[in-house]
């Protein structure tokens, strides 16, 4: 039996004391309690130095030993949570008892593992892969390059809102060139497939077009995904702009080409070969696309791999343009500069008073603040209760509108103003440019015509 020798209070600190006891087999405890003498915590510690830690129920949690070992439980299963060796080696486990993660913190060489012993990351200093569970790699930098699996991680994503699938969505898919085809791309906040369906559901009210009708289009969406993990490899291995830049380049490439590529070729024998020029005008009449904000910086990805792609199919320069005018695309409140040759025939439409294109309010926008704005003269001859409407080219036009909502503020305007449906939430300018829509949402379902061009 191990008696008390001594005892003493050596600290009072708030709600708490420090006893110290000086036992008979040599040992000393420091017993942290509380005001009402409640045990928080006991450390016992051995004429070595040695040292254990225990918790208010007595059970041990840390433990640290003369040769300098330091090791932490789980206090229910006794199990080690924790090693670290005087090597500044640390070795974390799974409560199955299998090693978690191997970390050197003098080198920052890192090893991590499933609680099945598969390994899951490799860390060292010039170079990292981490497996799924498969052991297949999820993403993998070597000599200085950055390659990832996109069925792990892309920083763009196409699908479509489909009832037949999981939470109405479906991205491992191509579209059918002989539907219509709505294209929707939110703005910055898009980041997961929820916020990709809800943009289609309230960007799509707006064309003014029927339930029949809209169960026959095929409804395409897109969000941006916000990896932690990912971001964490950018900033620890410093990857530059310019290679982000071209990996989004080849997440934006392989989206629309996995989806759009039967709107420009047919595959044959193995190979894709050219369409007769009026189906690939056809194709492209089926296509309308709706861009919010942030959304409408895509719109030059797709022209780029569109006119890439047509290139490599043998389509002349001029059939290409024409087939870009048969895309009706429209913009509400962009973030993109006026000068982008998209070729598509585009409607940018513009609420005054949405805060951002304020150059006062927010003068980081002022740069792609459309010049009749600025200048504007014709916008003030014709606002109230009509808009003005400005050819920017000959296949893009501005439609600037006052005010939209009857009530909203700068954040509404910009955010609901052109999807709200709701006439009586209208300024007499907002139904009138809600009745354009309609208008224009059922020329183009009806319409199987070409634009000229």
């Amino acid at each position: 039996m191990v008696d008390i020798l001594k005892e003493k209070v050596v600290k009072a600190d708030g709600d708490c004391q420090m006893v110290v006891r000086e036992m008979s087999d040599d040992s000393t405890q420091e017993i942290m309690m509380s005001l009402l003498k409640d045990i928080i915590t006991t450390k016992i510690i051995q004429s070595d130095g040695s040292y254990m830690i225990l918790n208010s129920d007595n059970l041990k949690i840390e433990e640290h030993t003369a040769d300098g070992f330091v090791r932490k439980f789980n206090p229910e299963s006794g199990k080690i949570k924790e090693e670290i060796t005087p090597e500044k080696i640390v070795t974390t486990f799974h409560d199955n008892g299998n090693i978690a993660s191997i970390k050197n913190i003098l080198t920052g060489d890192v090893d991590e593992y499933y609680d099945d012993k598969k390994t899951a990351l490799i860390r060292r200093e010039d170079y990292e892969v981490y497996f799924d569970r498969k052991g297949n790699k999820n993403y993998e930098y070597k000599d200085g390059r950055l390659v990832v699996n996109p069925h792990w991680y892309s920083f763009y994503r196409l699908g479509i809102r489909t009832l037949d699938y999981e939470n109405h969505w479906q991205e491992n898919c191509s579209l059918d060139p002989k539907k219509k085809t709505l294209v929707c791309l939110g703005g910055d906040q898009t980041r997961k497939a929820a916020d990709a369906n809800g943009n289609i559901k309230g960007f799509l009210p707006v064309l003014g077009l029927s339930k029949a009708q809209q169960d026959e289009m095929q409804l395409v969406g897109c969000y941006r995904p916000f990896n932690m993990i990912l971001q964490g490899i950018f900033a620890a291995r410093r990857i530059d702009d310019e290679t982000r830049r071209k990996m989004l380049k080849s997440d934006y490439r392989r989206e629309i080409l996995q989806k759009f590529m039967p709107f420009m070729a047919k595959f044959v024998d193995g190979k894709y070969e050219r369409l007769r020029n009026e189906e690939l005008f056809e194709n492209f009449g089926n296509i309308m696309i709706e861009a919010h904000c942030a959304g409408a910086n895509d719109l030059m990805h797709f022209t780029k791999v569109f006119g890439e792609i047509m290139t490599k199919l043998g389509y002349s320069e001029s059939t290409q343009k024409r087939a870009f005018r048969q895309i009706i695309c429209i913009t509400n409140n962009t973030q993109r500069e006026m000068t982008d040759d998209l070729g598509f025939t585009c409607i940018h439409r513009y609420s005054i008073t949405d805060g951002q294109f304020d150059p006062e309010y927010s003068p980081q926008f002022s740069r792609a603040y459309p010049a009749f704005l600025q200048d504007n003269k014709i916008f003030e001859e014709r606002k109230g209760n009509r808009a003005a409407f400005i050819e920017v080219k000959p296949e893009e036009m501005i439609m600037a509108f006052d005010k939209i909502l009857l009530n909203g503020t700068r954040k509404e305007e910009h955010d609901e103003g052109f999807w709200t449906t709701e006439k009586s939430d209208l300024t007499p300018v907002g139904k009138y440019q809600l009745h354009l829509m309609t208008n224009l949402g059922q020329f183009w379902y009806n319409n199987h015509g070409l634009v000229p061009g």
